[in-house]
């Protein structure tokens, strides 16, 4: 696995951890029955978009102060024109 995805994936494990941690996440989600291991290898229909034939805007949120916001709004203007 490329480093970049493990860490990617380190922090969606941590996020989705605080979320249940945080009760704020509703019970059903169940995610205290499940195992999130950094390491483990991501399938890769989960790194891919839903098959929903709509656009796809990539947006890397591993650091939300890093995303550049006027980019992606002139992204969704530019689609939302079309």
């Amino acid at each position: 696995m490329h480093s970049s995805v493990m860490c990617h994936y380190y922090i969606l494990a941590e996020r989705v951890k605080q979320r249940w941690e945080s009760g704020q996440r509703h019970r059903g989600h169940m995610e205290h029955l499940r195992v999130f291991d950094p390491k483990a290898s991501i399938p890769p229909e989960f790194l891919q978009p839903l098959p929903l034939n709509g656009h796809v805007i990539e947006v890397d949120t591993t650091d939300f102060e890093t995303i550049d916001y006027e980019y992606l709004f002139t992204q969704i203007q530019r689609i939302l024109s079309d």
